[in-house]
């Protein structure tokens, strides 16, 4: 940082501290991160040139959405823009200006999701993972195939997710460690768990979870650890020693996320250990973990990457409900049935009718909010 502060190029301090963004991510999470790789955005929009412009505006725009999901979006499409409309960026061999226009397009796919746009977002996925195919040298396939698997499941396509997920997995050229694998493994763990209840599934997930504390990074592991606490507590009726063990995972999660700042996954760490202390017959404290999701989502416009919201709620009207109060457990039902039946309005025909159909959380919804 400070060779580049005295080099007096513009677009080394750029980079200088984009990077140092990143480094800040991985150490200690979203909130240190972002001032750095906002101050890079600024500088790269400053000084005007297309490829600090993409550089910076590809490593702010995947990071900001984990706390404003169409503020990412905006940078996002600015960078893209910034690419696309410059002849030496477009036809650009360096590896790393093509890693980033290829990262860009994808997170756009995904954070469309994110914001409930799912029409958009799967025909965004479903063009630019084939061209991601095409360029293993960039190494963003495993990213790629998980985006597209979360949406595919996010619409009702498991068999797809499932077989995007097996892909990605298979991606890894060696044995190490690798944060990505870990998370890839835990999406295919947690699918074969809860659309197939295949105890494979859960031991896919143990592995995961130990790969990504040896891999540890502040925005990946605590994904892992969502999965797979979600995943045990789906089959604690085929062995209750599962019961204790996720309500182990998620509060070692939920120190980790308030200790990173990494309120998307806090969020659905919270949700889980309201519906873990429901199970047990805790209504109280079950309300007090929902009632921090809710409020912390509440405070994100209902749109957090990597959250689905409306499950947030409907594991809060069942905590509602618990304690006998129905008109509120009806008020976060009815939430929910808006915010799924805003998704399906962006799905056209046999989309839409699978997606308010086949995925469970919708049906059920849509069937209690009646």
């Amino acid at each position: 940082m400070r060779a580049a502060e005295g080099s007096g190029d513009a677009n080394l301090r750029t980079r200088s501290q984009y990077l140092h963004g990143k480094v800040l991510l991985y150490t200690r999470g979203v909130p240190a991160a972002l001032p750095l790789l906002r101050e890079a955005w600024h500088e790269a929009l400053k000084n005007g040139d297309a490829v600090s412009i993409l550089l910076a505006g590809c490593e702010y725009g995947r990071q900001l959405p984990k706390t404003d999901v169409e503020g990412g979006l905006a940078v996002l499409a600015r960078a893209e823009a910034a690419a696309s409309e410059d002849n030496s960026v477009r036809q650009s061999e360096d590896p790393v200006v093509q890693r980033a226009r290829h990262m860009v397009a994808l997170q756009i796919g995904v954070n469309l999701y994110d914001a409930g746009r799912l029409g958009e977002a799967l025909a965004r996925l479903r063009a630019t993972v084939p061209q991601v195919r095409q360029r293993p040298n960039l190494g963003l396939l495993p990213i790629g195939l998980n985006y597209l698997a979360q949406i595919e499941a996010g619409i009702g396509d498991y068999t797809e997710a499932e077989r995007c997920l097996v892909e990605a997995v298979g991606c890894r050229d060696d044995e190490e460690p690798d944060g990505w694998h870990a998370v890839n493994l835990a999406y295919l763990g947690a699918r074969r768990v809860q659309d197939r209840r295949d105890a494979l599934g859960l031991r896919q997930l143990r592995d995961a979870q130990v790969e990504a504390a040896v891999t540890w990074q502040a925005n990946l592991a605590p994904l892992v650890a969502n999965l797979y606490a979600a995943s045990l507590l789906s089959m604690v009726d085929a062995d209750p020693a599962y019961d204790e063990l996720a309500g182990n995972v998620l509060r070692n999660c939920l120190d980790e996320t308030q200790r990173t700042g990494m309120r998307r996954s806090e969020i659905v760490t919270l949700s889980l250990l309201g519906q873990w202390h429901l199970s047990r017959g805790d209504s109280q404290q079950a309300l007090q973990f929902s009632e921090r999701a809710t409020e912390h989502l509440r405070e994100a416009g209902w749109r957090l990457a990597a959250v689905v919201a409306e499950e947030i709620l409907y594991r809060h009207a069942a905590v509602q409900r618990a304690l006998g109060h129905d008109g509120e457990a009806n008020e976060s039902l009815h939430l929910a049935r808006a915010l799924v039946l805003k998704k399906a309005a962006t799905l056209d025909g046999r989309l839409r009718d699978r997606f308010l159909r086949d995925v469970p959380i919708n049906r059920s919804i849509l069937e209690e909010a009646h």
